[in-house]
């Protein structure tokens, strides 16, 4: 089966070797799963886990609706119970959205290692390798960027070393900047003329406007 996009969950999984009654509650959670109400179908995949615990099928869609609702974390516990089932397909796509939830998590590196992981088991997994491009991608962009902001960072040092040398220098020399800045202001105060004390606000009030 395909997924659905790159850096979202794969479809739901539900097989016919499982118990009818588990079989049942996987079958309402997916159709809950499929109209957003991921609460109710987590409720669903619980009893499904109480009557057949560790069923790769169940954790799977577990981890499906902790991903769906932002945790990442507990999306990965169920996802790695999914990968002890002998299909190597179903395999594959839990170590993908292992990967899917490691990339949120801003693991950029390990994700690129489950995909590679997915690709060991399904070569043919073309979502697999294009996630594997995009994150390096990321990869080179962040470190573009954190290259750029040393660069800032340490010019930004470097300045403030010749400007604390500079003060230093004029300290040695005589009057610094900010004395003779402070001795400007006053000579300019003093050259102002005083105002006169007292002043007597107007009486009138300015007309309101009508609206």
């Amino acid at each position: 089966m395909k997924k659905i996009l790159l850096f979202l969950i794969a479809i739901l999984i539900a097989t016919q070797r499982i118990y009818p009654s588990v079989r049942r509650n996987l079958s309402k959670g997916n159709s809950d799963y499929k109209e957003e109400k991921y609460d109710m179908a987590l409720e669903k995949y619980k009893l499904a886990e109480t009557e057949k615990p560790n069923l790769p099928e169940t954790m799977f869609n577990l981890g499906n609706v902790y991903y769906k609702t932002g945790n990442y974390e507990e999306a990965m516990k169920n996802y790695e119970k999914a990968t002890y089932s002998k299909d190597i397909i179903f395999q594959s796509k839990a170590y993908y959205n292992i990967g899917n939830a490691l990339f949120r998590l801003g693991k950029l590196p390990e994700s690129i290692q489950l995909y590679k992981k997915v690709l060991e088991l399904n070569p043919n997994d073309k979502d697999a390798k294009l996630n594997i491009e995009f994150v390096q991608k990321k990869l080179k962009e962040q470190k573009e960027q954190d290259k750029q902001k040393q660069n800032k960072d340490e010019k930004n040092q470097e300045k403030d070393k010749q400007d604390k040398k500079g003060d230093e220098k004029e300290k040695k020399d005589g009057m610094s900047k900010e004395d003779a800045k402070r001795l400007l202001e006053t000579v300019g105060d003093e050259k102002k003329p005083k105002e006169k004390a007292n002043i007597k606000m107007p009486l009138f009030k300015m007309p309101e406007k009508d609206w």
